[in-house]
């Protein structure tokens, strides 16, 4: 690969083994090895897509055929669109649902959310609080308390008793007093055939009437437009965002993305002016080894920082203002939103130079583009995070974990907060890994016809990621969220062959600008003349494609971008397909054609003697509300057991 035309000193500025130092665009060395790479790619992507499939209808199938796969969710029906108004009786509307639904079979159980999203964060408050204060009762046992624990403890103890003050009146309010309803409910059947037989029915005729009463007794009839669908898992809902609707959750989505688009801008263009400064002072004739160090490391350290904004903020947008009411779908979009605005710095990063370098033509990727910052740049962009960020920052934890095992566990009040610094809980690490990867594999895919070394790197980078992700998720880390298979979904589907087309378009331009490079149709001298303007013009694009090489670039980019409307376009009308196998075997199930399951007729009661797994959806206050009628129950008992 390398030419006569690449001196020994401009060989130093760019990678060896690239499009920039090669005589010329050949067909064995680029075009059929690119060709056979992406073909490679196309089936690796059906192969993927196919697996997830699999894998997801083994563990968690429409239609369960083992007992420890069953859920309350295999028996529950999602309604929304159910009345807000606060002078309704959220008691009556639990009444009037389950007797809208009771019509299709028994109902084990009718839960509604409520507007309380503050209480439910003091809760989660309130819990922080009695671990803390738990450890300090511990240490008191063991020593005399130092001023400073003391003091944290009168803290503590203040903020739980006025925490707990507010819950208490809460739960003290009459029922019309508390939150109204937020307009959604789960209601879990004794059988899955009810649970079926209600969604199909309720998909045909939304529309319904609730006879519902006011807070001060009065009757009403309520029309209501239900939307029934299947439910996320009871651990999966987060409860307090329910009272927003989904307008508004669209609005909020829509203010995060145009804030972390704004904050992705103003870090791109400080990222985009400091590889400027570091290039230009690389290149430099005058400056000594001395001061490029000291360049390198300042504007290594703003490139750190403006990345480090983006990854400090959108979690916290995503948690606290976007209220998504699924924490699998919120995660999914927190590694979409992370790896676009990445991808976004770095090809930014590497295309403004485009325009920038000091020789060649303007807007073409010839020999002056990877001689004068390109090449570097590209490379330089994902280096830190296959040599340092995936080994060190995720592998060891060396900011985190490592942090807290070696500097806070030996200061811990107690052995369980001890354990806690050695089994830490990282509920982000998912997103946050698959960010990481996609960012790589994206980033490298598109770049690697005019750099083949980037296969090297993904190889390297997927081999360490594989001890990285074993440590994290069966060492490291424990109580990661159950998640499902969106976020695996999305990469498969979507991101991974927009990357494809983005390889094969960036692998025509690449090629086609050296051509014509080699065959003197741009101006080496950024001066406009006639010959810069062919650069796109059909004459030109004809010159070029006589070059076999460029013509299989050409032909990828169409096979590529064809292949991924089918691909997508397949894998969304299969997933309709199997919905509407399902819609249509429930309708079997509802006609008394009942599929030859084991477990098709086991009964909600009975699933926790069988195994799987119980868990009801009931919202936390609800949870906390039974939690103290026991507590007072068992007192009562206690007492009167005291008194006999």
């Amino acid at each position: 690969m390398m030419g006569s035309k690449a001196t020994a000193d401009a060989t130093i500025n760019y990678v060896l083994h690239s499009l920039g130092n090669a005589d010329e665009v050949s067909v064995l060395a680029h075009g059929v090895p690119d060709t056979i790479i992406v073909l490679l790619a196309m089936a690796a992507l059906c192969y993927g897509a196919h697996t997830n499939r699999a894998v997801a209808a083994e563990i968690c199938p429409l239609r369960p055929t083992n007992v420890k796969h069953l859920s309350a969710r295999d028996y529950t029906v999602m309604i929304e669109g159910l009345p807000r108004d606060p002078m309704l009786s959220v008691e009556s509307l639990i009444k009037g649902l389950r007797e809208l639904l009771g019509s299709y079979g028994e109902v084990v159980c009718c839960s509604l959310a409520r507007a309380n999203r503050e209480y439910l964060q003091l809760l989660r408050s309130r819990k922080d609080l009695k671990t803390t204060l738990l450890y300090l009762q511990i240490a008191a046992h063991r020593a005399p308390l130092r001023s400073k624990d003391l003091s944290a403890r009168a803290k503590i103890e203040s903020k739980l008793q006025g925490i707990d003050a507010k819950i208490e009146a809460y739960c003290k309010r009459p029922t019309h007093e508390r939150a109204p309803c937020a307009g959604t409910g789960f209601v879990t059947f004794n059988y899955r055939a009810d649970a079926r037989t209600c969604s199909v029915d309720l998909l045909k005729n939304p529309r319904r009437a609730l006879q519902l009463q006011t807070n001060h007794g009065k009757t009403v009839d309520v029309h209501v437009l239900l939307k029934v669908s299947v439910p996320p898992h009871p651990s999966q809902v987060v409860w307090e965002n329910l009272q927003f609707t989904s307008g508004t959750r669209f609005f909020r989505r829509l203010v995060v993305n145009a804030i972390l688009l704004l904050q992705c801008g103003l870090s791109t263009y400080v990222i985009v002016q400091v590889t400027h400064l570091n290039v230009a002072d690389t290149l430099g004739e005058y400056s000594s080894s001395t001061q490029q160090m000291g360049t390198t490391a300042w504007t290594t350290l703003v490139i750190i920082l403006s990345n480090l904004l983006i990854f400090m903020t959108a979690p916290v947008y995503a948690e606290f203002f976007e209220r998504d009411i699924r924490t699998d779908h919120r995660e999914t979009m927190l590694a979409m939103k992370l790896t676009f605005f990445q991808l976004g710095n770095a090809f930014a990063a590497a295309l403004s130079f485009l325009w920038t370098k000091k020789g060649g033509a303007s807007g073409v990727f010839d020999r002056a583009w990877y001689e004068q910052g390109g090449a570097t740049t590209v490379l330089s962009m994902v280096l830190a995070d296959i040599f340092f960020i995936n080994p060190f920052v995720e592998g060891m934890r060396i900011f985190d974990v490592f942090i807290a095992k070696a500097l806070l566990a030996p200061r811990a009040l107690a052995q369980q907060q001890m354990n806690s610094y050695f089994a830490a809980e990282n509920p982000l690490y998912l997103p946050f890994r698959m960010q990481l990867l996609l960012k790589q594999l994206v980033y490298g895919i598109a770049w690697s016809y005019a750099f083949p070394v980037f296969y090297l790197l993904i190889l390297c980078f997927l081999a360490v990621s594989v001890v990285v992700d074993e440590s994290g998720l069966l060492r490291t880390f424990k109580g990661l969220v159950t998640s499902s298979d969106k976020m695996y979904d999305a990469a498969v589907t979507q991101v991974l062959p927009a990357a494809l087309v983005l390889h094969c378009l960036l692998a025509f331009f690449t090629a086609a600008h050296m051509e014509m490079e080699n065959r003197w149709l741009v101006d080496t001298t950024n001066s406009t003349n006639k010959q810069h303007t062919m650069l796109n013009g059909p004459e030109a694009l004809g010159i070029t494609l006589r070059n076999p090489a460029v013509a299989l670039a050409f032909a990828t980019v169409v096979i590529s971008v064809t292949f991924s409307l089918v691909f997508i376009t397949v894998f969304k009308l299969s997933r309709q397909r199997l919905h509407s196998q399902h819609k249509n075997s429930s309708e079997s199930s509802i006609k008394g054609v009942h599929a030859s399951f084991d477990v098709e007729d086991m009964a909600f009661r009975n699933i926790d003697h069988a195994g799987a797994n119980p868990q009801l959806y009931v919202p936390p206050l609800t949870m906390l509300l039974l939690a103290n009628w026991r507590d007072r129950t068992a007192s009562l008992t206690y007492d009167q057991e005291l008194r006999v």
